[in-house]
């Protein structure tokens, strides 16, 4: 398909084609209230069939993108996907808080690598600078479009693990993973801090927003419940999909 944004994307061929025209969608090919090119022009256009088209478009609907209006046409939905978070919860972006929403969600640009804390990690954990730590990288996707960037650096003591071995195991999110299972701790509480960050070109590329476009940006800590470090995380989030709502109390 000559319009995959996606290289050696394995998903079914009708969800490839779903993800580039959200693409389009948020990138302002298609805009809000504009009508979509015929079926068969964009089985052309994507070198997919008819009926992958319309499997396509019948999701698209489903998940509020499109509205097909009978005698007139599919119309781009003018009201986008908005995400709504709650701060004073902690849970993982993919699969806990997508599934509480009834948005599907996964993991894309999955990469674990060994590096060493850098100033700004050991000033953000009070690790020494060059310690020795294991980097979790990934994007979320919620509806096949890519929204939060996460990258956890994690103290190699902590993992209980090889580089390897994580690499084979994980799967969902850092949360998760620290379940008390083999000999892992338990992830109980964080310090989380909410600010913004432009885009890099590299973010860019992986969150489809433009270079020098505003992000927010999560740091986040977390602690096991005897207040052992288990990980420091750096996230990117797209504002336009987000909606953070906290609940706060007068003081007394």
């Amino acid at each position: 398909m000559k319009d995959d944004p996606i290289r050696g994307d394995r998903r079914p061929l009708y969800e490839r084609v779903q993800a580039v025209v959200i693409a389009r969608i948020m990138e302002g090919t298609y805009q809000p209230g504009e009508q979509l090119p015929p079926e068969d022009q964009l089985s052309t256009d994507l070198g997919v069939s008819r009926t992958t088209i319309r499997s396509a478009l019948a999701n698209l609907e489903a998940l509020g993108y499109i509205q097909r209006i009978h005698g007139a046409g599919t119309f781009v939905a003018r009201q986008r996907l908005q995400v709504e978070a709650q701060l004073d919860t902690l849970e993982s972006f993919h699969p806990r808080l997508a599934a509480r929403l009834g948005r599907s969600s996964q993991i894309a640009h999955l990469d674990i690598q060994e590096v060493t804390a850098t100033a700004e990690i050991a000033t953000a954990t009070g690790l020494r600078i060059g310690e020795p730590l294991i980097c979790v990288t990934r994007v979320v996707e919620f509806d096949a479009v890519p929204m939060v960037h996460l990258q956890d650096f994690l103290p190699v003591a902590i993992c209980n693990c090889s580089v390897e071995a994580l690499r084979a195991n994980f799967s969902d999110s850092v949360i998760d993973y620290f379940d008390g299972r083999e000999g892992r701790p338990i992830i109980e509480w964080s310090d989380s801090h909410l600010g913004a960050a432009r885009a890099d070109e590299t973010l860019a590329a992986l969150l489809r927003v433009k270079p020098g476009d505003v992000l927010f940006r999560l740091d986040e800590t977390f602690y096991a419940q005897d207040t052992k470090l288990v990980s420091w995380s750096r996230n990117y989030v797209v504002p336009e999909y987000f909606k953070f709502h906290i609940r706060r109390r007068v003081a007394h």
